[in-house]
């Protein structure tokens, strides 16, 4: 079985959100449609998550910035 990288992992799951085994989709989270935002769009807002998680561990947490 071939493991995506973070990075595509993040883009297929915002175009199909599915269960954390792959094995059915979510209803926990809507589906971007392209209609809603472009492939480059996704792509981007992917990079801006996964970047904003490795510059400011707890980023996208509700413990985020508490304490400090």
């Amino acid at each position: 079985m071939l493991i995506p990288s973070p990075f595509n992992a993040l883009v297929s799951y915002m175009r199909q959100p599915m269960t954390y085994d792959g094995s059915e989709e979510t209803f926990w989270c809507r589906e971007i449609t392209p209609n809603i935002l472009s492939q480059q769009q996704i792509k981007s807002l992917a990079a801006f998550v996964l970047t904003a998680a490795k510059k400011a561990p707890g980023w996208g947490t509700d413990t985020f910035g508490i304490g400090e």
